[in-house]
């Protein structure tokens, strides 16, 4: 295996790892706001559609989504150079 990929591979690792950690933070934060809105352990799918709503929506999540976007972004150009790296 040649260090390029090596380097590629770990990256891809690291920026997976942030991927996980910021989407799950989304999700909780947004199960957060149902409940909050419901009043129930167990919000209905009302609350939970309008909780995901203001997610993709509300500022104060702009930070979280920049960050998966920015995730996805990289993995995407990752796993397209892999196979260019692969070859080398």
């Amino acid at each position: 295996m040649n260090m390029p990929l090596v380097v590629l591979m770990s990256a891809q690792a690291v920026v997976f790892l942030a991927f996980i950690v910021l989407a799950f933070r989304w999700l909780f934060a947004v199960r957060r706001d149902a409940v909050e809105r419901s009043g129930k352990t167990l919000p209905g799918l009302g609350a939970t559609l309008a909780a995901f709503r203001r997610g993709f929506e509300d500022p104060d999540y702009s930070e979280t989504r920049w960050g998966i976007a920015g995730c996805m972004i990289f993995l995407l150009i990752a796993a397209l150079l892999g196979p260019v790296l692969m070859s080398v």
